[in-house]
């Protein structure tokens, strides 16, 4: 039994060319995805917008957030824009008008705990359990709440410590920019 090059050539072109279709079939589909659609009116920051090439952008996030982000701030003060990461977008909303809009929307139209266990992973990094069985919430409003008076000192003290380490001031004591802090970067440093 012989084995020709055609073949084998053969065999390997349809292979590619298989995994082409499939990479073009998954574009396509990610192109015209809800979610993607959704966020085409929202302008882009750091790289284009569609998706395969928006991986640009999340190695721009990835290698220099606080400046992306300040340059988005700078375009769009006062609305919102868009991050590209690499698994999601980061939509970035600035101004009192959209501040007020989150500050009073409710649990579920937007959800801290539901966007923490997405952002952190929670049920593969801490476990199922954490999410399901909040336990630990009662824990932290009693007991350790009721001994916060007791570290607080130390706790104001670190705090300041810790900003003063991470939010750099300028000479008159005013921050360059108004938009002082990434929270991704220096809130996490802190």
């Amino acid at each position: 039994m012989t084995l020709s090059f055609d073949t084998i050539g053969t065999s390997s072109f349809s292979t590619y060319g298989i995994f082409l279709l499939i990479a073009i079939l998954l574009y396509v589909l990610k192109a015209f995805s809800f979610n993607q659609r959704c966020l085409d009116r929202i302008p882009t920051v750091g790289g284009p917008s569609d998706p395969i090439l928006s991986y640009i952008g999340a190695f721009r996030f990835f290698t220099g957030a606080r400046d992306l982000v300040q340059q988005g701030y700078s375009q769009f003060k006062g609305g919102v824009f868009k991050i590209a990461r690499i698994d999601r977008w980061l939509v970035v909303v600035t101004g009192t008008k959209f501040m007020e809009e989150f500050r009073t929307a409710p649990d579920d139209v937007l959800s801290f705990t539901a966007a923490t266990t997405d952002t952190l992973a929670i049920p593969w990094t801490l476990g199922p359990n954490i999410r399901e069985n909040e336990y630990h919430v009662q824990i932290i409003r009693s007991q350790l709440t009721r001994n916060l008076g007791n570290v607080a000192v130390e706790m104001h003290d670190e705090v300041v410590a810790a900003f003063s380490d991470e939010v750099k001031l300028q000479e008159n004591g005013k921050h360059p920019s108004p938009f002082p802090l990434f929270a991704s970067s220096s809130l996490l440093a802190v």
